[in-house]
């Protein structure tokens, strides 16, 4: 119970500070249950490869110089790496398509730090970056990808991106946390991920040291030659991202990433995965979420400490099927080189190992307890796992199944997680009915208590939609339930509650409204 306590007293301190972004859920993964529609709907493409897109009228090459904005009506060719200048804005129409040049080197689009794109499309018109090869000819890495170069922190001062000449062109990082790139809503990426040798390819969206200031919501990237996505330092916030067959990982997390993303979803090929897995040297297996501190696993700062809620990760094994599933596939999610990733609310489903925590450095993450420098994997399903919910690296004793064990579900098989997730035409991800996702979920969004410290009597300030009543408990630092009762709510609530009897020191106020879960701290004073 103890170990518990301290777990829950760890996730209040984890996100007391992180203001309102986390949306408050009943359910684990990416999706409500039916009758909710998929926040997919209209937006995402699950067919790709027999799209027919427009001829493209306009060839675009060289840098951006002055504010410029690319019209629906025109269809746009990136020809070589096409750049958007310091102090310079680039916007794209909702519905706009712009096609990569795979006959020319790395064509891309790269935003400088200071640049700005506005890409702000709609679920009815989203934007299209993708490749300039005719039906039945494209292929992963036809063309480079999106990136953008911010100015916020991370640890290893200032970087370049993988694969570019080192120059101005291509840095990012600063001191600025709230730096602002742009714009990146209802926008689809295909077909990127340029090579430039073995382990050096362009992701779909490189985001190096952006900044908090810039919003990423509604991105599918599918048919990438490498990461979906990839985060290098930064404090940009996200959600509703989609990873939908790609090469290598889907999220991936470096040099201090410490933003929060939330609604994901991550769907595999079977037979899309990195075929450098097997070599001796520079060997990449493909994974769902893969996080580092840094390549050497130093305790360089800000540490990788991002926070990843109500993601839906389907793995290669569709069924535990593992006859057609190429071998670079391991994990749904791999923790090393001294990250502190948190992942919340989530759904690993048909991987061969669930979940790793990879190096003793990660393993006393999982055990610390401060908010910045603590790996969390809590309230999460581990289901449909071919070979083991979890693993630690070779050697280790870490006793990596009872860590899972305490915190999340684990299900070796369950056909009754979701309505249609194999189904790659018409695909269905939404909890089917009673479905173990449709259970009691973390919100991550803190409860307001007044005064606090305090005497014993308080205000507390909450809001909920999801029941007219709440249950509310009071624990002390060893775990032993104060106080227990049961009230009656109505959207936002204020409740005045006397609990001067309390003893003296740190409580952990935890109130349940459906299927709901909220807790902050208590300090009761003399």
């Amino acid at each position: 119970m103890k170990k518990l306590f301290t777990l829950a007293m760890l996730l209040v301190a984890t996100f007391a500070s992180k203001g309102q972004f986390f949306d408050p859920t009943s359910y684990k993964g990416a999706f409500a249950p039916a009758p909710t529609a998929m926040w997919t709907d209209g937006w995402c493409n699950w067919t790709p490869d027999s799209t027919n897109y427009p001829a493209t009228t306009v060839t675009i090459s060289g840098t951006i110089s002055s504010n410029t904005t690319w019209t629906s009506n025109q269809v746009y060719k990136l020809s070589g790496v096409v750049y958007v200048d310091s102090l310079v804005t680039l916007t794209i129409q909702p519905g706009t398509i712009i096609r990569g040049d795979n006959s020319v080197a790395n064509s891309s689009l790269i935003v400088k730090r200071g640049g700005k794109l506005l890409a702000q499309g709609t679920a009815t018109n989203p934007i299209v970056f993708t490749s300039n090869q005719p039906v039945g000819s494209r292929t992963l890495g036809d063309w480079g990808g999106v990136i953008l170069l911010g100015k916020a922190r991370m640890n290893q001062g200032f970087g370049f991106i993988e694969g570019l000449a080192a120059v101005n062109e291509h840095m990012y990082g600063g001191n600025d946390d709230l730096d602002n790139s742009g714009i990146l809503s209802y926008v689809r990426i295909e077909y990127g991920g340029y090579v430039f040798a073995q382990n050096k390819e362009i992701n779909g969206l490189t985001m190096g040291a952006v900044g908090s200031g810039t919003q990423i919501d509604h991105i599918q990237v599918s048919y990438v030659n490498d990461d979906a996505f990839e985060w290098y330092g930064g404090t940009v916030n996200a959600k509703y991202l989609v990873s939908y067959r790609n090469l290598d990982d889907d999220f991936d997390t470096d040099f201090g990433y410490s933003g929060k993303v939330q609604f994901g979803l991550s769907v595999r090929d079977p037979q899309i995965a990195d075929p450098s897995f097997s070599l001796p040297s520079g060997a990449s297996t493909s994974e769902g979420f893969e996080s580092d501190n840094d390549a050497n696993g130093s305790y360089l700062l800000p540490r990788t400490s991002a926070t990843f809620s109500n993601f839906t990760m389907i793995g290669p094994f569709r069924g535990n099927n593992a006859s057609t599933v190429h071998p670079a596939f391991r994990r749904g999610a791999r923790i090393r080189r001294n990250s502190a990733l948190k992942i919340i609310n989530s759904v690993i489903s048909d991987w061969a190992t669930g979940f790793m925590l990879d190096g003793v450095a990660c393993e006393n993450n999982a055990l610390a307890n401060s908010p910045d420098t603590s790996l969390l994997f809590q309230n999460n399903i581990i289901a449909n796992y071919r070979t083991r919910a979890g693993e630690v690296a070779s050697g280790r004793t870490f006793d990596i199944l009872g860590y899972i064990g305490q915190r999340n579900d684990t299900l070796k098989t369950n056909g009754n997680l979701m309505v249609r997730p194999y189904d790659f035409t018409n695909p269905d991800y939404r909890p089917a009915l009673n479905s173990p996702m449709s259970a009691m979920a973390m919100d991550l969004n803190p409860i307001q208590i007044y005064p606090n410290p305090s005497n014993g009597n308080v205000q507390i300030q909450f809001e909920s939609n999801q029941g007219n009543s709440a249950t509310i408990q009071v624990i002390d630092m060893m775990g032993k339930v104060q106080v227990l009762e049961k009230i009656a709510i109505s959207g936002n609530s204020t409740e005045s509650f006397d609990w001067n009897h309390l003893p003296s020191g740190m409580h952990l106020v935890q109130i349940s409204t459906g299927r709901s879960i909220r807790m902050a701290k208590l300090q009761i004073t003399e």
